[in-house]
């Protein structure tokens, strides 16, 4: 008896979040999944693969609006992709996983660019999963995922003045305010060549009600207007910076002020590489991670087309 593959069907999320609870040997709860594919309401894009009535493999997609080199669209983050233990390795030569992941770009990723629902495709992927997909040719490295910790023992303390930082509260015009600048900075520093998820007001208040993670909202104000946004996960051992919403140019000053008027003694952040010239005279330590940031080799965009062009953080995963 073979495994059958189809895309995800209504109410199917209960046999969904068992079969990963199963195979990630966690409590995958329903709200996460809810959270993950229906609540953004940007449609529920899953490859789930069967034998009989069992799911025994799953290669999902988290959609997020994105503006890629001039285009707005959808990206997808691939995320909760697993297989059964006991198949793995049965079923065809290339096993279970090769078959969802084509599954997934036949639906979703067509090379014909007037059929496909998302214009990129990326991902986050375990070291496991990577060798695996680089191995049957589906992914290909972009670039090393770069990862910083600062100190607030190595601040200088000397842009802090006249600035005060205070939570976002319900003012989400703010957002988009600064959302705007981002944009306009990242025009300004690439022209229309690069590529970054949108950080508006509707993603912001879908990203804070993931339910597995607690976070805070701090707004930077100078003068008195608003210059920048930071999304901070707090219930890691090490507080993470999950987003940062603002001119980029001014990311390193900001983050200044945030360590020092948030009093974080220690603070973890993920950005591309090409960042580094905008932290200026800060001080970090840079972590030797073993994260890529992949592409689909398949039907593109191809590694060539993302790498120095994509902004990217904590917040453009999934945990």
């Amino acid at each position: 008896m073979d495994f059958s593959l189809h895309t995800y069907k209504e109410g199917e999320e209960t046999k969904v979040v068992k079969f990963l609870s199963s195979v990630f040997g966690i409590d995958y709860p329903l709200d996460l999944w809810h959270w993950k594919y229906k609540d953004h309401g940007l449609g529920t894009y899953e490859a789930i693969a069967k034998l009989g009535e069992e799911i025994i493999g799953h290669f999902g997609g988290l959609p997020r609006r994105v503006y890629y080199k001039g285009k707005y669209g959808l990206s997808a983050l691939i995320c909760d992709v697993a297989v059964s233990p006991k198949y793995r390795g049965l079923f065809r030569r290339k096993g279970i996983f090769y078959y969802l992941f084509h599954k997934f770009i036949e639906e979703y990723g067509s090379e014909d660019l007037e059929k496909r629902v998302f214009i990129l495709g990326y991902g986050f992927p375990t070291l496991k999963a990577r060798k695996l997909a680089l191995k049957l040719g589906l992914y290909e490295d972009v670039e090393k995922v770069a990862e910083f910790l600062f100190y607030r023992t190595r601040i200088k303390k000397i842009n802090i003045n006249f600035s005060f930082l205070r939570d976002l509260g319900q003012d989400y015009k703010v957002v988009d305010a600064l959302w705007n600048e981002m944009f306009n900075s990242l025009s300004s520093i690439m022209g229309k060549d690069f590529i970054v998820n949108l950080r508006n007001s509707s993603f912001l208040k879908w990203r804070i009600k993931q339910p597995n993670a607690k976070f805070k909202v701090r707004v930077i104000y100078k003068f008195f207007k608003p210059k920048a946004l930071f999304l901070i996960r707090t219930d890691k051992e090490i507080p993470l910076l999950y987003d940062y919403i603002g001119d980029l140019r001014n990311l390193g000053e900001n983050l200044e002020i945030l360590i020092e008027k948030d009093k974080y003694n220690i603070l973890k952040v993920r950005f591309p590489l090409w960042i580094e010239s905008f932290l200026k005279n800060l001080k970090y330590d840079k972590l030797n991670t073993d994260t890529f940031l992949v592409a689909n080799k398949i039907t593109g965009p191809r590694a060539s087309e993302i790498k120095g062009k994509f902004f990217y953080s904590f917040g453009d995963e999934d945990v």
